[in-house]
């Protein structure tokens, strides 16, 4: 038996009246809203996070010791240490309960702005089709009768990157446990303060991966979605070894990255999977992006950020490269793209590149196949008064699209949890990979 306990107060969330919505101006809209209340926090969002129009959720699986599980209102203590301390995290940073709101056709003379506030629902505040109410983030704890507990977490895409919201997840477990805040996010009433397109917007590189349609089409959630099957691919540390020793040359300065070295073989996987299981021409150019963190490798934003600080790196190459082609051949590619380019210079274009897309009057967003990977983000620094976390998993509906990279410290291994839309995609992908995955 399992209990499962949502830790945020809807009743209270919805008690909130909605604030103001300000204008690119800073004018207050006037958008049929009543009582409005200053002292509520507003967020302005960047043009990086309108990018990213879903959500990320992640599922951190703790052990409970057997005194403490074996009645039911121990059992409740996890729920109720977390609950407050969400209410101590809130006072920190209050639009983290608010609602995620696009006023794309809010009756204001300038072009109104996305905006993440804490409000209760509306029927006119968003025409993306998306089902309300949409919260920023919402949290579950769920405990099992076996012993040990889950604290599930979602949270909107455009409100936190994976960098943020492991961060976020690691304040909240820290205070759980009386610790105070484990690290500084800082947050900011503006995120279009620190990340803006220059004016005029100048784009100076393409971004074939960012896609726009008009905002009275359907988005990605209005739409009808494949059924697939989630799989967890394992990775042993001594796997991943060998397959950066493979790859690695003996006049390269600095061997591979273990991380490189495992998104080539996973591009391969795929490519191999559009050539031999869809039955693509060699010719058929593949492209992929690898989200790249701008606080480690940039110079616009500092390591407390609170927003999406991403710079999505594109590499492309045809079918026939990448399945004929040795895997060190594919690192090195991926290499060259990245040392080519002035990340800076790249993360600024793609800001600008947004900004056009949005006075034109189109919703743009992020496409083509991704790889994200969650290796080294404080998700194992989560510990709330039963110790880290045995394990750190993805709900696999949210892996469309995506092949997500996840580390298991516990296990010295890192897992690939991918979807496939049938079997023969399955076998394709996994004979592919055969050689390192246990």
């Amino acid at each position: 038996m399992t209990t499962a306990i949502s830790i945020f107060n809807k009743d209270v969330l919805l008690s909130w009246e909605p604030v103001k919505v300000l204008t690119a101006k800073k004018q207050l809209c006037q958008c049929n809203m009543s009582h409005v209340d200053d002292h509520i926090a507003t967020l302005e969002l960047s043009m990086a996070d309108i990018l990213y129009d879903y959500y990320n959720s992640v599922l951190l699986f703790y052990e409970m010791p057997p005194a403490v599980h074996e009645g039911t209102a121990a059992s409740m203590e996890p729920a109720r240490r977390l609950q407050q301390a969400l209410e101590e995290m809130l006072a920190h940073y209050p639009c983290a309960a608010g609602l995620l709101v696009y006023n794309e056709t809010a009756d204001c003379l300038e072009p109104p702005l996305d905006l993440l506030y804490p409000s209760k629902p509306s029927h006119h505040l968003d025409d993306k089709g998306h089902p309300f109410p949409r919260f920023v983030m919402a949290f579950q704890v769920t405990t099992f009768e076996c012993g040990g507990f889950t604290l599930g977490h979602t949270c909107s895409h455009a409100y936190a990157d994976g960098y943020t919201g492991a961060a976020f997840l690691q304040n909240l477990c820290a205070i759980a446990r009386g610790a105070g805040l484990a690290n500084s996010l800082h947050m900011i009433p503006s995120r279009r303060a620190v990340i803006s397109a220059r004016e005029p917007p100048s784009p100076t590189m393409p971004h074939p991966y960012i896609l726009a349609r008009k905002p009275t089409e359907p988005g990605l959630g209005a739409r009808h979605l494949h059924y697939g099957t989630a799989t967890r691919f394992r990775f042993s540390m001594d796997s991943l070894e060998a397959l950066r020793t493979s790859v690695s040359t003996p006049s390269q300065l600095k061997i591979c990255s273990r991380n490189r070295a495992l998104a080539a073989l996973l591009c391969t996987a795929f490519a191999r999977v559009s050539l031999n299981v869809h039955g693509l021409p060699g010719s058929q150019e593949f492209a992929f992006r690898i989200p790249v963190n701008m606080r480690t490798r940039g110079s616009l934003i500092s390591m407390g950020y609170m927003g999406n600080g991403l710079c999505q790196l594109n590499v492309s190459a045809t079918l026939q490269e990448l399945c004929e082609s040795p895997l060190a051949h594919v690192v090195e590619k991926i290499e060259r793209t990245m040392e080519s380019l002035d990340l800076d210079e790249k993360f600024q274009s793609m800001v600008d590149y947004v900004e056009l897309q949005r006075r034109e009057g189109l919703s743009p967003f992020i496409g083509r196949v991704s790889m994200p990977s969650l290796v080294g983000l404080p998700f194992y620094d989560t510990d709330c008064g039963w110790g880290a976390p045995k394990y750190v998993g993805r709900p696999s509906q949210q892996l469309s699209n995506r092949c997500i990279i996840l580390d298991h410290p516990e296990a010295r291994a890192w897992n690939v949890l991918v979807t496939f839309a049938s079997s023969e995609e399955h076998a394709c992908f996994r004979e592919s990979i055969a050689k390192y995955i246990s």
